[in-house]
This record gives C-alpha cells, structure tokens and sequence, in this order.
C-alpha cells in the first residue's frame, strides 16, 4: 500500500526583539569603523539600535530588553570618541549560532554530501514528530517527502548531538552520501525550499533599496529589520544549488551598503 504524502506548512522561525538586536550589532561588528559613519543612526547607544527593530516592540519594552542583555553579558556598552556604543560580546555571538546553528554551518565550503534524514514515528507520539521536524528545519533541512528530510550541509555531528539528548535517536535514521540520484540538483533543491518564492521576496527587498529616493535613517532601519525577517528562511544553501539569477547575495551587499 503506497502512503499518500501529506502537505504540512513549514513554521517560520520567528525572531524575537533579542534576536533583531543581535542580528543589528553582529553586521555592524564587520564595519564597526563604518558604523559611526551613519548620520543619526549610532549617535547615541540607544539610538543605534532603536529602529532595528519592527514598531510593534515599544521603546519601553526595547529598553528592558537591553538592559536584560547588558545584564547577561550578550552585549557591552563601550564608548568611542566620547560617544556611547553597543557592541557584540562572544556570549552574543554564541547565542546567535545557538539559536540559528544554520549561519554558523553554512560557513562550511560545500563537500558535495547530501544528509538523509529518515523518520517514522507513530501518530501516538505526534508531538515528538513536531519536535523533530522543528528541529531539522532549524538547521536548514528541506522536507523530501514524508518523514524525509535532506541538506547539503555537513550537519552530522550536530544532529546526532541532538537527537542523542532529546531521546529522539530511537526514531531517526540519519545517512550522508556522496550520490543523489536526481536529474537535476537545482530543480531539486528550487522545489523543496521553494527557492522561487524567497527569491522574489529578495528581488522586491532588492528593489526598495535600490530606490533612487534618498532614504532615511528610520526608512533604512524597516529595510535592514525586513531583509532579517526575510534571511531567517532562507536555508543558506551552497552556490551550487541556487538558481543563476538569485539575489540573496545581491541583497545583503546592497543593505551593507545603504548602512554605510
């Protein structure tokens, strides 16, 4: 009897207030030097990072938030040439990779590798399923068919390392190879991560800061705070599977531009 496959959304990773603030200070740790450069938007601690994020946080609820991570270590307050700045800690940058392993991964030149994932766990145990699928998901996995998942990244160990702590290992089998018996890889991975919608997310990001009309500083801020809603779903797969015209790097060039 041949199993129907079932459709399931793929949830979205959604960022919370800590994360936009992280995600800010780590592109601007690459051009701390640059950053001080932008009229307005780092003249002051607070103001370098309120703005960030979308408007439904509250600036009462934006200051607890940093409070919170000056507390905790994730970040620092420092000052330069009088002024006071926000900066990235090692703590921060760990908590990033930590709760999005997938950049941190992604890192990794692409060996040619494909990972399996397969599954089969009974109806009983849904929530246990959902835990995985999360999971996988987490770190990039596309949904194959049914119960199997796939990624080029070399993930092993830190599957393996999940699956072992969570108890889940008794339902997952994990596979690496080399020979992935498709046509086309392209058109495989274009299908799975639906590459064609994130694409055309990126192409119209791509479009309104390319805008001919000078932007503002809290008009540049809702751009950077969009391309980072968008970037949490984008799997970060190796140039070899993504498509000629894919703008996600096209993107992150021109938003580190408009920053400057």
């Amino acid at each position: 009897m041949v199993r129907k496959t079932k459709k399931t959304k793929k949830p979205r990773k959604m960022l919370r207030l800590r994360d936009y603030l992280l995600f800010a200070l780590a592109e601007a740790g690459e051009l701390f030097e640059d950053v001080a450069g932008v009229g307005g938007l780092v003249a002051e601690g607070h103001k370098q990072l309120y703005g960030f994020v979308p408007r439904r946080y509250k600036r009462s609820y934006f200051l607890k938030t940093v409070s919170e991570m000056l507390a905790t270590g994730q970040i620092n307050k420092v000052i330069k040439d009088g002024q006071p700045y926000f900066c990235l800690t090692g703590k921060g940058k760990k908590g990033i990779e930590r709760d999005f392993p997938i950049f941190k991964i992604a890192e990794k030149k692409w060996d040619g590798s494909w990972r399996v994932v397969v599954f089969d766990i009974p109806e009983k145990k849904k929530k246990v399923r959902r835990t995985l699928r999360a999971k996988l998901l987490e770190l990039g996995f596309g949904m194959m068919q049914w119960s199997v998942y796939i990624s080029p990244h070399d993930i092993i160990y830190d599957l393996k390392e999940f699956l072992d702590t969570s108890g889940l290992a008794e339902h997952a089998f994990v596979l690496e190879s080399r020979t992935l018996l498709v046509k086309d890889q392209k058109a495989l991975a274009m299908r799975i991560w639906k590459l064609d919608k994130l694409n055309q997310k990126y192409e119209k990001l791509l479009e309104s800061v390319n805008d001919s009309v000078e932007k503002s500083d809290i008009e540049k801020k809702k751009l950077y705070s969009q391309y980072l809603d968008i970037l949490v779903q984008d799997p970060i797969l190796p140039r070899q599977l993504l498509p000629k015209d894919w703008m996600g790097s096209k993107v992150r060039t021109a938003i580190k531009k408009l920053l400057k």
